[in-house]
């Protein structure tokens, strides 16, 4: 999966979890576009259909129904987690080449200074032994 595929599809869930998110009392009432008052008025036949419709926690569809949203749920999350993890793997591979990168800067760093050490040594003797044989033909008389 690309990362634009994962972004969409964290986007997805970010969404869902937003609506997902329980609503106060008053958000509730406020999307039905009535009052609590209102609401709290029954008609006369309301509890007489509620239980033919409510079959309780043991109903096994509902049992199942439930089962499925929460597979539904934990699946997305599994897929956002995938991806995350596929995300995080490639910036510590990232991360490793880096440093890999890094310490071999450093060694050429280190071999450079010596060189650069090395060749100062011999810049100041080659530098010395120029003025001695200066001076050398100096006294003898030949400069």
């Amino acid at each position: 999966m690309s990362k634009k595929e994962a972004i969409a599809e964290t986007k997805k869930l970010e969404e869902y979890a937003i609506e997902r998110k329980k609503m106060t009392e008053e958000e509730e009432y406020r999307n039905a576009g009535i009052t609590k008052e209102e609401a709290e008025i029954k008609p006369d036949f309301a509890d007489d259909l509620k239980h033919h419709d409510d079959r309780g926690p043991a109903d096994l569809e509902r049992q199942i129904s439930d089962l499925k949203k929460r597979l539904a749920e934990v699946q997305g999350i599994e897929r956002v987690h995938k991806l995350l993890n596929g995300q995080l793997r490639q910036q510590v591979y990232d991360l490793k080449m880096k440093v890999h990168a890094q310490v071999k800067l450093e060694n050429q760093i280190e071999t450079q200074k010596s060189i650069i050490e090395e060749l100062s040594t011999d810049n100041q003797r080659l530098s010395q032994e120029v003025d001695d044989k200066v001076n050398k033909l100096r006294k003898n008389g030949v400069i």
